[in-house]
């Protein structure tokens, strides 16, 4: 019996081990590269790593800013300062700190602001475009375009918006560069990409920096560790970093080993097996083949005969004889009568090609269709 309960204990050790190393390998990359698409330590194809060599060999080095962005207003110098903010992962957060008066404040003093990856709206430019500028082919790969105001300078912008904007704020300037990829490590062999970032971020006065903070890089104070050292207080020490962390986790699933000795919370369950829906994967596959074929026009041609008649049930409304459709005029006043709606409701389910003006469906198309139809279904409570 001792020597079963022995073997227990060993079991809870080395499961409390395999989750203190499964921990230490979640929290390694977290500390330490952080997000590093648009980082410039980064050297994978989302990363700004040769841009940022790029920069120190054409003479105008980017320094890296690495502390908060509240120390950033409280200790930059009077003087003329770039800013540059890249964020692949989350762009939409710009919006959230374009809105903070301080930062507003610190442009309109006379600083630069460049943001690189705002969120913009996608229109139905091709995701890949090449544009000739001043400094060579610059290619973007996105199909969002800005909508600039009439305070805003279109830098670099096509027939369906902008792409990168320039405004005036007080006496400084706020640059929104729509891609978040337009200096990344993949556009090395694009002639103009590199260059032509370089002259927006550098088209003002004094330093440039690039705020590491976003992507996980962090200044640590100098006499943080050897404080806490000479102190002699190293239990506080380390509770105070991520090993602490790892340690308490380590226990805890010991303890929670030693106490079940390695038996199951609850009863065993049988694995049941999952029905397999032959009609639902048929339908899916189909779809699939359709979507890829861009078969939108038989898409919409299935679906409204389907849905018309569900229409034509719910209403009561019987086709005449010999006929597959109802009346137009008496599915309508139907409608009318039932839904308090009006006629305009029913027409893109009536008519869709007349909606679409003979031309052929695209995807965005189909799907704003079938937000119009089930609107139609909503009505009827199908």
């Amino acid at each position: 019996m001792g020597g079963q309960l022995k073997g227990r204990i060993w079991a809870g050790v080395a499961i409390a081990g395999a989750v203190l190393a499964f921990v230490m390998v979640l929290w390694a990359p977290v500390q330490g590269s952080g997000n590093l698409r648009g980082s410039t330590y980064s050297l994978a194809p989302s990363g700004y790593g040769a841009w940022y060599a790029y920069m120190a060999e054409r003479g105008t080095p980017v320094q890296r800013w690495e502390k908060s962005i509240d120390a950033w207003t409280e200790t930059t110098p009077e003087t003329t300062t770039t800013l540059i903010r890249i964020n692949a992962q989350s762009p939409r957060d710009y919006d959230a700190y374009l809105d903070q008066q301080e930062l507003e404040d610190w442009v309109a003093t006379g600083h630069r602001l460049v943001v690189v990856g705002r969120s913009a709206p996608v229109t139905e430019a091709p995701f890949r475009t090449v544009h000739g500028t001043d400094q060579g082919t610059v290619v973007v790969e996105t199909a969002r375009r800005q909508s600039p105001g009439l305070d805003q300078e279109i830098v670099l912008g096509d027939g369906f918006g902008a792409i990168v904007t320039r405004t005036t704020l007080g006496e400084g300037q706020l640059v929104v560069i729509n891609p978040p990829y337009l200096g990344a490590n993949a556009y090395q062999g694009a002639s103009g990409n590199f260059e032509f970032l370089a002259q927006v971020v550098s088209s003002g006065e004094g330093p440039v920096w690039v705020d590491e903070y976003l992507h996980g890089y962090q200044e640590l104070e100098a006499d943080a560790g050897a404080t806490a050292t000479e102190s002699g207080d190293w239990i506080q020490y380390l509770l105070a970093t991520p090993l602490g962390l790892i340690l308490f986790q380590g226990l805890v699933a010991l303890g929670l080993g030693v106490i079940a000795r390695n038996r199951r919370f609850g009863v065993k369950l049988p694995l049941v097996s999952p029905v397999e829906d032959n009609t639902a994967a048929y339908v899916q596959a189909l779809g699939g083949v359709l979507r890829k074929a861009e078969s939108h026009d038989f898409v919409v041609q299935m679906l409204q005969q389907a849905e018309l008649q569900q229409v034509c049930r719910r209403l009561g409304v019987v086709p005449p004889k010999g006929e597959a459709m109802p009346d137009r005029d008496a599915l309508l006043q139907a409608w009318c009568d039932q839904t308090g709606g009006s006629a305009a409701d029913l027409e893109p389910l009536l008519d869709p090609q007349g909606q679409q003006g003979g031309r052929r469906w695209t995807e965005t198309q189909l799907l704003r269709w079938l937000a119009t139809i089930a609107q139609v279904r909503r009505r009827l409570h199908l």
